[in-house]
């Protein structure tokens, strides 16, 4: 199976990777590589887990094919 992780580099250098299509699936490692390592295992844990509680194993539906960070002015003071 297939699935979208979506990864954030921290204020201190680490980076979080998360799965959109699996609530509470996240993964944190000091590289990206070891990020990415780490959430494929998550990934597999968290669909065994579903599996053995009788859980429906979500496929994504919708792949995140991109992203764009997007500046706005504040209104901080308003």
């Amino acid at each position: 199976m297939r699935y979208t992780v979506v990864v954030y580099k921290n204020p201190e250098g680490s980076y979080t990777a998360t799965v959109p299509q699996l609530p509470g699936c996240v993964a944190q490692g000091d590289t990206l590589e070891q990020v990415l390592d780490l959430i494929k295992g998550g990934i597999e844990l968290h669909l065994e887990g579903l599996v053995a509680e009788g859980l429906e194993v979500p496929e994504e539906t919708q792949p995140i094919i991109t992203s764009v960070e997007v500046q706005v002015p504040t209104r901080a003071g308003r």
